[in-house]
């Protein structure tokens, strides 16, 4: 039974403690309430969790708590007993009633975009334009084509967006592939010299020096030095060919052969290191044949063959798995 002058701790002391705003006597009622029981603590403990994820870190300011103790009034009638289950409404009420808040303030007043980084535009009119890149690469821009890169080359790649044809001249940089988007495929490089030359129907990539990697979501093909690398934009499909004008074709016919002595081919045609990570793999033996298909077609196809796994790292190739019998 209560004593005398006793507050009764409902839904709204309990929300007004929360918000800060109980009197004294209010407080120390729902001081002694949590005393009373070792659940009402846990639930209190709960509450002020919550409510405390809602508020923190914000840069303004939850709506006036007389207007959501009115809601809570209006969502139904106060408890007149402090029992756990008209609590945990009062609770639920207080909490989602500022969650609703906060979440039509920030629909109300959205947080700014975050600023992306300043894009430089290297546009060449009448005559052959140079531009040194930020990580001192060299593009030389024919006239007509523009490249587009951000200021300080942000992010996890270096990635220049070309229109036309260029010629690039790239800083080594392991840790960051410096990457050229023309039409729908991408080239990729470490470090070497090549120049990417588009017309409606053809995008062709020829290398004076290094390797790189031309690919689109499906397919690829590895460019080396003295080689041209073209892509179809109607068939959508790759070839290579040498600086003499020579068709490169890269066919294998595998009968039986060692996983290893594949690896090899490979390496050469490829222009790749591979690596196994389980000497056992070596020996494991397959049949198949590829005609002018790109690496990772034929590692899918090895993968599946042999229930092995493969991950491609720049340009090396591992080989992992538990061996064959």
């Amino acid at each position: 039974m209560n004593k005398p002058g006793h507050i009764q701790v409902d839904d709204e002391i309990l929300a007004k403690y929360l918000s800060g705003e109980a009197s004294p006597e209010e407080a120390m009622a729902v001081d002694d309430w949590v005393n009373e029981a070792s659940s009402n603590r846990v639930l209190l403990e709960q509450a002020m969790s919550v409510w405390a994820q809602t508020a923190a870190g914000t840069a303004w300011q939850l709506p006036d708590k007389l207007q959501v103790l009115k809601r809570i009034r209006q969502a139904g009638k106060p408890a007149q007993t402090a029992t756990v289950k008209m609590l945990r409404w009062g609770i639920a009420a207080a909490v989602l009633i500022l969650l609703g808040a906060a979440g039509a303030y920030w629909l109300l007043h959205p947080t700014p975009a975050t600023i992306t980084d300043p894009l430089v535009v290297r546009q060449a009119h009448q005559q052959l334009l140079r531009d040194t890149l930020p990580d001192h690469s060299v593009a030389e821009i024919s006239s007509g084509a523009t490249v587009k890169y951000t200021k300080d080359f942000a992010g996890h790649t270096r990635s220049v967006h070309l229109t036309g044809n260029a010629g690039f001249d790239v800083t080594a940089d392991p840790a960051k592939p410096f990457v050229v988007s023309v039409g729908d495929i991408q080239v990729k490089v470490l470090g070497t010299v090549f120049y990417v030359t588009e017309d409606p129907a053809t995008i062709a990539v020829a290398v004076t020096s290094g390797a790189v990697s031309m690919y689109r979501s499906d397919s690829g093909i590895t460019v080396k030095t003295g080689e041209t690398g073209y892509y179809n934009n109607t068939t959508r499909r790759f070839h290579l060919k040498m600086a003499d004008g020579s068709e490169i074709k890269r066919s294998f016919n595998f009968t039986n052969a060692p996983l290893k002595d594949i690896a090899a081919q490979l390496e050469k045609a490829y222009g790749v290191r591979i690596v196994f990570n389980n000497k056992k793999l070596e020996t494991c033996t397959m049949s198949s044949s590829f005609d002018n298909k790109s690496m990772r077609f034929i590692f899918e196809v090895i993968s599946i063959t042999l229930n092995v796994q493969y991950k491609i790292e720049e340009d090396t190739v591992f080989i992992s798995g538990n061996g064959c019998n």
